[in-house]
């Protein structure tokens, strides 16, 4: 049994998760410049990923009878981002999984229930492997200056 502060940051994490740039970037999309395929191919593997993760957090609420969180609606200032150039978002992206990892690092230390610190590792994980790939797009794809 998910003890009740547990239980109130796994639907935190699920929320804040649902929410992020990364999974507000699945329904935009960047520009690219011809050559840039397979770096938008890759972008779009890593949020399917982390949708996935997120999703499989979501199953584990359910499972143990834990009712999802209200998820709301992705922040204002992201529907700016729409249709920009895929240099400019990988470099936000990297910042922002940067700072996810770090997050749920936080979270993964506060959960006192061990199932509920295993999914939120499961989770972490996942953070984990894309951050290198997120840094690897954002290191190749610089933006140019004076922006």
């Amino acid at each position: 049994m998910t003890d009740a502060a547990s239980q109130g940051l796994l639907q935190a994490v699920l929320r804040r998760e649902s929410l992020s740039l990364l999974q507000y970037i699945r329904d935009a999309f960047p520009w690219t410049a011809v050559g840039e395929e397979e770096a938008w191919a890759r972008l779009r593997q890593v949020v399917g990923e982390d949708g996935q993760a997120v999703a499989e957090l979501g199953r584990f609420l359910a499972g143990r009878r834990i009712p999802l969180p209200y998820i709301g609606q992705f922040p204002v200032d992201f529907t700016s981002i729409n249709f920009v150039a895929l240099d400019w978002i990988v470099q936000r992206l990297a910042e922002a999984q940067r700072q996810e990892v770090a997050a749920l690092e936080a979270d993964v230390a506060r959960a006192a229930d061990p199932e509920a610190r295993a999914a939120l590792g499961r989770l972490l994980d996942v953070k984990r492997r894309h951050l290198p790939v997120l840094e690897g797009l954002a290191a190749a794809h610089p933006e140019p200056a004076g922006r």
